[in-house]
């Protein structure tokens, strides 16, 4: 980490905290205390009404 003195953060979108619930359980390990938050994507579905 460039910098282990700082607090780590993770922002992530709920499709795709699957890809990466790896990292912040690496940054668990490495007793970094970090934060999650978590961003529900329900307004991707403007996106699927668009492109029908």
């Amino acid at each position: 980490m460039a910098n282990p003195d700082r607090r780590a953060v993770l922002t992530t979108g709920d499709g795709s905290l699957q890809l990466t619930i790896q990292d912040f359980g690496l940054a668990l390990k490495e007793r970094l205390n970090p934060v999650l938050f978590i961003i529900e994507n329900t307004g991707s579905r403007l996106n699927v009404l668009f492109t029908v």
